[in-house]
């Protein structure tokens, strides 16, 4: 009877420890990957017909060489490219001192027309 027991709790200690593992690996490889594009549009009074039919593109949670790596950033343009913005917007997103635009301008460049907006976060290490 006790050999029963030692293999049903040797079994589910096995199956909790293949659930976290298989839990981390998700998080870490897969859950993070895809970029999400969502349309919206924006209808106030209070904007002035000037900024009827503009295009603003933002993106942000870049965790360069924790999350995403070089093939995401060329995937990231190349969908930003194909939306042809006239504004993108962004926060900072460092690697060592490199922002989010900085990044993504060292691989390949957006529209030069294209407007830049990089908004800095509260961290003073900058």
């Amino acid at each position: 009877m006790k050999e029963k027991e030692s293999h049903f709790f040797l079994n589910t200690i096995i199956f909790i420890v293949i659930i976290i593992t298989m839990i981390f690996l998700y998080a870490k490889y897969i859950g993070i990957k895809g970029i999400e594009v969502k349309e919206y549009k924006v209808e106030s009074n209070i904007l002035s017909e000037n900024f009827s039919g503009v295009k603003i593109v933002h993106f942000s949670d870049l965790l360069y060489k924790s999350t995403i790596n070089d093939e995401d950033v060329l995937e990231l343009v190349d969908k930003i490219n194909l939306l042809k913005p006239d504004i993108v917007v962004t926060d900072l997103i460092k690697e060592g001192k490199l922002t989010g635009l900085e990044l993504i301008r060292k691989y390949k460049s957006i529209n030069p027309n294209t407007k830049f907006l990089v908004i800095t976060g509260l961290d003073n290490e900058v």
